[in-house]
């Protein structure tokens, strides 16, 4: 009973569903991680760069203004 109401599913029904859930939480989770380390690389770099006038960095800030 849920909610007040009779629900009969069986674990045949209810089991696809749950294996697509798990598969879709998945897919979320590892695209955040790989935003999450590419923003970590931005703001590692950002904090090696700050202060410094090395040519590499320059072209970083200067990609960093372009792109927006």
């Amino acid at each position: 009973m849920i909610n007040g109401v009779l629900v009969e599913r069986t674990v045949k029904d209810v089991l696809p569903a749950l294996k697509t859930n798990s598969d879709g939480l998945k897919q979320v989770l590892d695209k955040l991680l790989m935003e999450y380390k590419s923003k970590q690389d931005e703001m590692d770099n950002w904090k090696v760069c700050t202060g410094s006038n090395t040519a590499s960095c320059q072209n970083v800030r200067y990609a960093e203004y372009v792109d927006g």
